[in-house]
């Protein structure tokens, strides 16, 4: 299931999801671009990340166990979720996590192809970035801090 906020995804998704939907069938709710005053209404990336839950819309529909992700209204930030299959619990996988995820990943293959001493890894970070997430990016991988966008 994606949430598109009723935004600019749900027109790029509508025309991906035919090309697809043989290997990735996808659920798409928070399409209405007709009415401005939806865009980015009890939905999108930022309803989910500042309410820890899913948007009312993918509440109705969602399962357990069940991954889905919400854009925002420009289709530019974008958070995974779940409903955890055992006790139904909340999951959120939000950008810092997701680049956290990503830049470990990318080091561990860099370790495992004996480039470790030619390649360095960076990730940008704004300055709403998680501290806990920073932390774990100079400790884990190798990498190191140069200063935060704005």
């Amino acid at each position: 299931m994606v949430d598109c906020a009723n935004g600019v995804g749900a027109v790029a998704l509508a025309k991906l999801s035919p090309l697809i939907s043989d290997i990735l069938p996808i659920q798409v709710i928070g399409a209405n671009t007709a009415d401005a005053s939806a865009l980015n209404h009890a939905c999108g990336a930022d309803y989910v990340k500042t309410n820890q839950k899913p948007p009312p819309a993918a509440l109705e529909i969602l399962k357990k166990g069940q991954r889905a992700c919400s854009l925002d209204g420009d289709a530019d930030r974008v958070v995974y979720y779940h409903l955890n299959a055992e006790d139904g619990k909340f999951r959120l996988l939000d950008g810092d996590k997701i680049a956290t995820l990503a830049a470990g990943f990318i080091g561990d293959l860099v370790k495992q192809a004996g480039l470790a001493d030619k390649l360095k890894i960076g990730v940008v970070q704004t300055a709403y970035a998680n501290g806990s997430s920073t932390q774990y990016l100079q400790s884990n991988v190798s990498l190191r801090r140069i200063g935060f966008m704005t």
